[in-house]
């Protein structure tokens, strides 16, 4: 806007004819902003007028015969939930892949979307140091920070019941710190104390078992208690319990024979296993990077 209003002071100062004539410009131009703009709040009240001339009136009538429809779409709504996920998967497909030769850099690049170059290469070492020190590769540790925080280090989830790098909960700082502590740390972006935290829990929670991978991580992120169980091991079950329920995003997940890792309501058995953290992983990571490969 500075250079605009530069050159339009300039050219007002010029002498006699050419002062006029950009006082002419000056007007023409203020007209063109301002048909311009009525022009928009015109388009605007069109647009609106479209759309509400497009909105179903609600009567009586319709009402009821919108109660009546959603019956059977209740009663069938697993089937309904399955047929829009497989039109998702239809689009965006998430297939088992062992080529993970781009992978880390693509972490570290959405990693930088969300920190400065500081923060960046905090993370970076201290997420190398951590994964020395609990037996796993860097990666692993960027894919489960990728499935709880979106590798937004400073995440506050929306209810305020997790918060960092992996989420901290209240019960999970137990010994460590307190969520409220995170949470400050989180709106001052320190990313220091962060990471020590990462560190300290993960450390303390593995007890000193190899986490070896992704699916090692999340399940000392998810449930330490269970570190180093095979994947048929249940993690939570019942849908009544509230460690299932709050996180049944991870239940329904299989692999189609084509390779192809869906994840149904139909599949859904109230009961979440090791191998449906490691294929809810790995649908993540096959997802983010087809992302970067359009």
């Amino acid at each position: 806007m500075k250079p605009i209003s530069d050159i339009l002071q300039i050219a007002l100062s010029l002498p006699s004819a050419l002062g006029y004539l950009a006082a002419v410009g000056v007007v023409l131009l203020l007209w063109q902003i301002l048909k311009a703009v009525g022009d928009a709040f015109n388009f605007g009240f069109k647009a609106l007028s479209f759309i509400k001339a497009r909105l179903i009136r609600l009567s009586a009538v319709r009402v009821s015969v919108a109660l009546l429809l959603a019956c059977p779409v209740y009663f069938l709504r697993n089937s309904v939930s399955d047929g829009l996920q497989r039109m998702e998967d239809y689009y965006n497909p998430a297939y088992i892949n062992r080529d993970t030769s781009r992978a880390l850099a693509i972490y570290e690049a959405e990693l930088a979307r969300h920190c400065d170059p500081y923060e960046l290469e905090v993370v970076k070492r201290r997420t190398r140091e951590i994964a020395a020190r609990v037996g796993c590769t860097p990666l692993a540790i960027y894919e489960v920070a990728y499935s709880e925080c979106g590798l937004d280090p400073f995440r506050v989830r929306a209810d305020g019941i997790a918060a960092g790098w992996i989420q901290f909960t209240r019960a999970g700082l137990a010994g460590i710190g307190t969520l409220e502590q995170v949470k400050q740390a989180c709106r001052k972006r320190d990313i220091v104390r962060i990471m020590d935290w990462t560190e300290a829990y993960m450390v303390g929670r593995a007890k000193g078992v190899p986490l070896v991978d992704a699916t090692g991580v999340y399940t000392c992120v998810f449930a330490p208690g269970f570190v180093g169980h095979p994947d048929s091991k249940v993690l939570y079950g019942g849908v009544q319990n509230a460690a299932y329920y709050l996180n049944s995003v991870f239940d329904g997940y299989y692999v189609e024979p084509s390779g192809r890792i869906v994840r149904r309501r139909s599949a859904m058995d109230g009961r979440i296993t090791i191998g449906e953290l490691r294929l809810h992983l790995e649908a993540k990571k096959a997802r983010l990077i087809a992302s970067y490969q359009k």
